[in-house]
């Protein structure tokens, strides 16, 4: 058997290096952390405005109280209590990094009730927690095949070039609509929000289960009712196992896109830092808020059109292996072109199968049309300004657009979290500068999630495959989304409603300041 390609990348080999790259970024932010001037940590305020829209009110103030300063630089032990946290935390991340979100609605109250971090250093620990997982789960999933098209991989590079601008604009836009609202406001739009994505998620899997269900009970009856042929036919026996399965070649891995991915970050991570330097109402920081919108709206249009041409493409692909195999190139007598004429049951011709796609399943390959990815990216858009408004992460608001756009669930998850990748990598070098982020904790808790997000990526990954019910993945999601509104609701909804009562930070921020 030929070795594959230089260009492919194993699994565990590609998740080795991403390691290795995690080590070099938390041995780098110890260094900026250890090292980095008031000015940078100032700076690194407003960088973190591209990773979240909180972010940057949390890092206003780079002096730390005493208290926060303690909880900065208090030693790891392992104890009842953060025994029982990292094991809570393992459990979220490999939940909600195979759904596709980070779970920083989750890992925020249970830093802050059972390590006893302020708000502002659980949101800096949570960061690093969802990094760690997101990093886990990227590794596992980047390299995979697509369920329905064995020669795409799993991540939609596509569809994430076109969703990043949009996403990074929205983010940059959430920052500042978070400085002029307050917080009580927020935290009621973040409330409603959650509990409207669940509500959608929830529906949309069961909708997906009982479609799952009906074609499973079709097929059964399919499968009796040509058992029954077989046993009263003469024909010969037709062995359905055995080496000669025809699979597709593994695809290989798209480096460019994904660095074309990392250059969209690095720019708009760029010209946040440069917006930082200025007042907001100033015409410096305009242009550069225009130059942002420029960019974000011509990369959208650059990476909407290639989408396109390469889904034009593909059905044009299809069409012809269809022709192709119609035209009967193929010996008629052969078993091979049986299967492909149909004249044996499909469930008997699935191990010779030749490159025609299923009529009832279809390929899986992208057929973006120019008003799908206009919806994709106005989703985006408004999904990022969400995000960076509300202080939340884009992977409880991606994934279920990701969902009513039609995109399959595994596929969704796995470009959802790419997204999350990118997001809150951002926060963690932030936090690092300004002197919030608890290296110790940090380590510990993102690596040991990077390893729970793996593997419960493969797990829930197997379960579905096996199961043929990729609804499970969403029914998941939607389960995370709505324990982040409970625990929103009943951390930060009560802080809300007593600053109503006591008439207190009932104002939102100077805009101009």
């Amino acid at each position: 058997m030929r070795p594959p390609p230089w260009w492919t990348v194993p699994p565990w080999g590609l998740q080795r290096l991403l390691l290795l790259v995690l080590l070099v970024t938390v041995a780098s932010c110890r260094k900026v952390s250890q090292h980095s001037p008031p000015a940078i940590a100032a700076a690194a305020g407003g960088e973190a405005g591209a990773g979240g829209g909180a972010l940057r009110r949390l890092l206003a103030d780079a002096a730390l109280p005493p208290a926060e300063a303690e909880q900065v630089h208090r030693p790891f032990h392992f104890t009842l209590t953060t025994s029982f946290a990292l094991a809570l935390s393992v459990l979220v991340a490999a939940l909600s990094n195979a759904a596709g979100v980070g779970g920083g609605a989750i890992f925020v109250p249970l830093f802050n009730v059972l390590l006893s971090f302020s708000i502002k250093n659980a949101t800096a620990l949570s960061q690093a927690v969802i990094t760690g997982g997101a990093l886990g789960a990227v590794a596992y999933s980047i390299s995979r095949r697509h369920p329905r098209d064995a020669s795409r991989t799993l991540v939609d590079f596509d569809l994430a070039l076109v969703i990043c601008p949009g996403l990074l604009l929205g983010v940059s836009t959430g920052v500042l609509l978070n400085i002029a609202l307050p917080t009580w406001l927020m935290t009621f739009l973040l409330i409603v929000l959650l509990f409207f994505l669940a509500w959608r998620t929830a529906a949309t899997g069961l909708r997906m289960r009982r479609k799952e269900r009906e074609a499973q009970q079709a097929q059964q009856a399919a499968k009796q009712g040509q058992q029954q042929q077989l046993d009263h036919s003469s024909m010969g026996v037709l062995q359905t196992e055995g080496s000669g399965t025809l699979q597709a070649p593994r695809p290989p891995f798209p480096w460019g896109k994904l660095a074309q991915i990392a250059g969209m970050w690095l720019l708009f991570s760029g010209l946040q830092l440069g917006k930082e330097r200025f007042s907001r109402c100033s015409w410096p920081f305009a242009l550069l808020y225009a130059c942002q919108a420029a960019a974000a709206l011509s990369l959208a249009l650059l990476f909407s059109w290639r989408a396109g041409r390469s889904a034009g493409a593909g059905r044009r692909r299809e069409l012809e292996s269809k022709r192709l195999i119609l035209q009967g190139n193929i010996d008629s007598s052969s078993p091979v072109a049986a299967a492909a004429a149909g004249t044996v049951p499909a469930d008997v011709s699935v191990s010779v199968q030749v490159a025609a796609p299923s009529p009832k399943q279809g390929t899986g390959a992208p057929s973006w049309t120019p008003r799908q990815l206009a919806i994709a990216f106005t989703v985006a858009l408004c999904g990022g300004a969400v995000a960076g408004t509300l202080g939340i992460g884009g992977g409880m608001v991606l994934a279920p657009l990701l969902l009513e756009l039609g995109v399959h669930p595994q596929a969704a998850s796995a470009t959802s979290g790419l997204l999350v990748l990118f997001s809150a990598s951002t926060a963690v070098l932030a936090f690092a500068a300004a002197g919030r982020l608890n290296l110790q904790y940090a380590v510990v808790f993102g690596s040991t999630c990077f390893v729970s997000a793996a593997l419960g990526t493969f797990l829930i990954g197997r379960a579905v495959r096996r199961s043929g019910r990729a609804s499970l993945l969403v029914l998941i999601l939607a389960g995370i989304i709505a324990v982040g509104a409970v625990v929103t609701t009943a951390f930060s909804g009560t802080h809300a409603v007593a600053d109503l009562a006591a008439g207190t930070h009932l104002g939102g921020g100077s805009f101009c300041g």
